[in-house]
């Protein structure tokens, strides 16, 4: 038996299976070979539309540089065609006639029928008042139509902070201004608070706000429950008096002392309360401020009424109502200056000769709240007005830019 050293059939058989391996690998690599050679020629058609568009989009950007030019050029043409908006509309003469009408008519009724309160004499069973035709007029109201009512609101709505004499801060006359629950406005929250704590808050001799327990008379659990309810009945039941209440937020002035001195702010706005200048006197000095208010806008509606506008459009409409509104708020602001420089007239001519009674508050604090509207609409913005009122330019101009693009 001859041994064999290899058996060559065992070596031979895995060589061919390897290449039999390979062959199919490179049989199928050939085949992606190909489909490999159709994709980059289908990458390559793509390539060449993409630099057919870029040569395009570059032979335009000549183009886009003019249209850039042609854009900033109309921007100007629009700005230099934009007519400016006012602040303020212009008056015609007739809106000035009646401006000037209302102010004179509020001076003259400052005049004469407001007037200027004297000292107050107070009798038994009576008083007598001077000064102020108006103010007389709503006194006697209080004193002769409804009495019999106040008194009854004066018996049902004792209250703890209404004492009436304090040393070194409070007697009868003056307790109403040193008391800061007898605020018609300002004073509901320390009503509150002193009906519930059972005290009294007031500005002594010296200036200082002071809290005071009230001995004798102690606040009943309805009282505290319902402190609003008897604040508004007590200060009511005060209205017509003979002292009255303060004008709104006029107890303030109390906290200007100076010790003794008789010109401190406290001490004048004390003697003017003493005198008359209260509540009651508030709606003397308004009266002319609602009739100069009254003259403006009754104007102004009529004219309204007189102008078509049945024909305009929404913009239009818009702009009208604006400038309706500004019109008014200069009108009245023209009308408040003649008020008040009349009141001024009033304060330093004969015979008053600086009384601080002939302020006339109301007029004041109407002409400065006109001021600050008037400011208000001077610095408002005015991009919304320009675009509307110039409507018309606007679309001329956009008219101008699609010829331009066509």
């Amino acid at each position: 038996m001859q041994d064999k050293l290899f058996d060559v059939s065992n070596i031979i058989s895995p060589l061919s299976q390897a290449l039999s391996a390979i062959k199919t690998d490179v049989t199928e690599m050939s085949v992606d070979v190909k489909d490999s050679q159709e994709e980059i020629k289908a990458l390559y058609s793509q390539i060449r539309n993409i630099s057919d568009s870029l040569y395009l989009n570059l032979n335009l950007s000549q183009e886009q540089e003019d249209f850039d030019e042609i854009d900033e050029e109309i921007n100007l043409l629009i700005l230099n065609d934009f007519k400016k908006v006012k602040a303020f509309p212009k008056l015609d003469k007739y809106d000035i006639f009646v401006c000037g009408i209302a102010g004179v008519i509020s001076v003259i009724m400052d005049f004469l029928l407001v007037g200027t309160p004297e000292i107050v004499k107070i009798y038994k069973g009576g008083e007598r008042f001077d000064g102020s035709i108006l103010t007389k007029a709503i006194r006697n109201v209080g004193n002769e139509k409804i009495k019999p009512f106040t008194d009854l609101l004066c018996s049902k709505f004792r209250v703890p902070y209404d004492i009436s004499a304090i040393p070194d801060g409070m007697y009868p006359q003056n307790h109403r201004l040193r008391n800061l629950a007898h605020d018609p406005i300002f004073g509901l929250l320390f009503a509150i608070f002193d009906i519930r704590c059972n005290t009294t808050t007031f500005i002594d001799d010296s200036g200082f706000l002071r809290i005071v327990e009230n001995t004798k008379y102690h606040s009943t659990l309805k009282q505290k429950i319902f402190p609003v309810f008897y604040y508004l009945g007590h200060i009511l039941s005060d209205f017509f008096t003979a002292r009255g209440i303060p004008i709104p937020g006029f107890f303030t002035t109390q906290f200007f002392r100076d010790g003794a001195s008789d010109s401190s702010i406290a001490s004048i706005a004390e003697d003017m309360y003493l005198n008359g200048y209260d509540s009651r006197h508030l709606l003397s000095m308004s009266t002319p401020v609602l009739a100069k208010t009254i003259i403006i806008e009754s104007y102004l509606r009529i004219k309204s009424k007189s102008q078509d506008n049945t024909s305009i459009s929404f913009v239009e409409k818009e702009i009208s109502d604006l400038n309706k509104k500004i019109k008014k708020e200069k009108m009245l602001m023209i009308a408040d200056s003649i008020a008040v420089t009349g009141n001024l007239v009033k304060i330093f001519a004969p015979p008053y000769c600086g009384n601080p009674c002939s302020i006339n508050i109301a007029e004041w604090i109407d002409f400065i709240a006109e001021g600050i509207k008037i400011i208000k609409i001077a610095n408002r913005d005015k991009s919304t007005e320009q675009i509307l009122s110039n409507r018309d330019v606007i679309n001329e101009n956009w008219e101008l830019l699609k010829h331009t693009i066509e």
